[in-house]
């Protein structure tokens, strides 16, 4: 009965700030304030390869300056909920040191929750820092801490954090009600890769049964088989070797005579080069110890599979704290308009205010005042704006070019690597003083506090009867600083800030002359490419070279080719239906590749941004398109 009379109450005051429709089940708010039928995701972050029973994960596009809001359904499938503004580390790139101004990129947890008055005014209204740098990033040598996601009480400017993550105040206060402590996943991608789901699933199976085995063979004590699935390199965080741990297994499974290992809420997911496996691990031996506990293991692939190359262990955490914003805190977040979006365009600072609905059951509340009823009424239309952002981005989303590149693997690098000793989260990296102002750069538009300004609705209603006000997908604004980002395709306008040169179109060469030197270029390369001739491949690429995908600059890239090359036995790559756009002194070519090797066959479409300078074509650019 008391819950009934709660649900009520609830229901009565969403009804009164704007007429939200209230779901019993907490984890589906979200999504059906956005969708009456969410749809599943057809295309996954690559970084997502078995979320198991995750009741949110977000993932953050550095490149787009992007969160991406997914939840996962009862099979396991990707649910993409909303797409909503961000700003990270003025600096691009990942981060390696403290004071760098970059935002780490890989697979995060959260690890604390700030309220307001634990907060100077700078992080806004809510703040969770994040468990940067975890085991693997001290094992490779990775520095700093204190990265946050938090609140802003600012206008959203690209690019213009410390390091942190930072969200609109009303966003991240939706968000507090679904954001569990030691659980809710963060990824952060410098440049989100979409893969189709079915290929991403493939490989979180593969990774399972690996893990599966480990167990077993754990629990068996069959102590060879426990030993095959570690690397040689491999170091823990008890700081034990691959034969200090070894050995200490075998003593330990000696002792009992009876082990039991059992595995709880497993999740799968990629950090950086490496596949991380993350559950609670409950241990048992006869009947006289017992360890529960959180592990995450950190797994390589290689020509001959899955291998152990670092393990985390730590107790599991006391009771979450119990502590949230108070009602007023919430209502005034969700229901005041935001300062302005500073680098959008108009309609997303609309669709933007109150974009989120309050997720599961917050603490009954007041009934909001007249003299607020404006703002609460502004909320609830600028919500409904965000009804069709699941469905319309989704075209635009499945057809860009951010798609996963299948033929190899990532490097590992600095696999060899000193353990660094853990280090607690202190306050966020380098925090600018309150009255600082943001340190937008010429490519960034001005940080100004405008109101909402007022759309034309298009044509169309919502369910409810109100307006429909399609959210536009976000440009892509050049930010400041150092970039690694890829050049904008040739049919794009050019960056913002960046001065570009039009040209006729070779003027001393016709345009079939120019493509058909392209080609011959091209064949050149892949004869180079077949014959594993490292010195003539790579003079075929400018010192500005970048891989799309994996996102590797040139001096990685040619480590990555030179492993492959130096791994590979057979190697047979040829081309076909060739198409070359030119434009002045740069040219696009597409072309469909087969490629085979001793471990790898796929084809796919190849694309090759090329650039003249000084009469040469060289290369810029690279990426691949898998196909079925």
């Amino acid at each position: 009965m008391r819950r009934l009379t709660y649900i009520l109450g609830l229901w009565a005051f969403l009804w009164l700030v704007g007429g939200f429709s209230l779901e019993v089940r907490a984890q589906d708010l979200l999504a059906n304030s956005l969708e009456a039928q969410p749809e599943i995701a057809e295309l996954w972050p690559d970084s997502i390869l078995d979320p198991g029973q995750a009741n949110l994960i977000l993932v953050v596009d550095k490149s787009h300056q992007e969160l991406r809001i997914y939840r996962t359904d009862d099979q396991g499938n990707l649910i993409l909920l909303k797409t909503i503004p961000c700003s990270t580390g003025m600096a691009q790139g990942d981060k390696l040191v403290r004071g760098d101004k970059k935002t780490p990129e890989g697979y995060y947890i959260f690890r604390q929750k700030l309220l307001p008055e634990e907060l100077p005014d700078i992080y806004g209204i809510l703040a969770y820092p994040m468990d940067y740098p975890n085991f693997w990033d001290l094992r490779v040598g990775r520095g700093g801490d204190g990265i946050w996601t938090h609140g802003v009480n600012k206008p959203l400017v690209d690019y213009d954090s410390n390091g942190c993550v930072e969200l609109l105040n009303h966003d991240i206060a939706a968000l507090e009600d679904a954001i569990r402590l030691f659980d809710t996943p963060i990824i952060v991608a410098g440049s989100l890769i979409l893969s189709p789901a079915e290929k991403q699933k493939k490989i979180g199976q593969a990774a399972r049964a690996f893990l599966e085995s480990w167990r077993s063979s754990w629990a068996n004590k069959n102590h060879a088989a426990y030993r095959s699935h570690y690397s040689p390199n491999f170091v823990n965080s008890e700081k034990r070797d691959f034969e200090g741990w070894m050995e200490h297994k075998k003593r330990v499974a000696g002792f009992y005579s009876k082990i039991t290992v059992e595995l709880r809420d497993i999740r799968i997911f990629r950090h950086r080069d490496v596949i991380v496996a993350s559950f609670i691990q409950r241990y048992k031996g006869d009947e006289r110890f017992r360890s529960d506990g959180f592990k995450r293991l950190y797994i390589g692939e290689t020509s001959k599979g899955f291998e152990i190359l670092a393990e985390d262990f730590d107790h599991l955490p006391g009771p979450r704290p119990n502590k949230w914003l108070s009602p007023d805190q919430k209502m005034a977040a969700l229901t005041t308009p935001p300062l302005a979006v500073a680098s959008v365009s108009a309609p997303i600072a609309v669709a933007s205010a109150g974009v989120l609905a309050p997720i599961g059951p917050s603490k009954p509340s007041a009934p909001t005042p007249p003299d607020e009823a404006a703002s609460a009424e502004s909320a609830r239309v600028a919500l409904e704006a965000g009804l069709t952002v699941g469905g319309a981005d989704k075209k635009t989303r499945a057809e860009d070019s951010r798609i996963t590149d299948n033929i190899d693997d990532n490097i590992d690098q600095n696999s060899n690597a000193t353990l660094v000793a853990k280090a607690q989260i202190p306050k966020a990296e380098d925090p600018k003083p309150a009255n600082q102002t943001s340190s937008a750069s010429p490519e960034t538009k001005p940080s100004v506090a405008v109101s909402p300004p007022t759309v034309a609705p298009p044509t169309g209603q919502t369910t409810n009867g109100s307006p429909l006000i399609v959210w536009e997908p976000k440009p892509v604004i050049a930010p400041p600083g150092p970039i690694e980002t890829p050049p904008a395709p040739l049919e794009t306008k050019p960056e913002v800030g960046k001065e570009t040169q039009k040209e006729p179109e070779t003027k001393d060469q016709p345009k079939d002359a120019v493509e058909a030197e392209l080609k011959t270029l091209a064949l050149k390369w892949l004869e180079a490419w077949n014959k594993r001739d490292k010195a003539s491949y790579f003079e075929y690429y400018d010192a500005s070279f970048h891989l799309a995908n994996p996102r590797l600059k040139l001096s990685s890239f040619k480590k990555y080719r030179a492993r492959l090359f130096a791994e590979t036995k057979v190697l047979k790559i040829s081309g076909s239906n060739w198409r070359v756009t030119v434009k002045g002194d740069q040219a696009q070519m597409k072309f469909t590749q087969n490629y085979q090797s001793d471990t790898v066959r796929d084809r796919g479409e190849k694309t090759l941004v090329w650039r003249r300078n000084q009469g040469q074509w060289r290369i810029i650019e690279e990426s691949w398109l898998a196909k079925p």
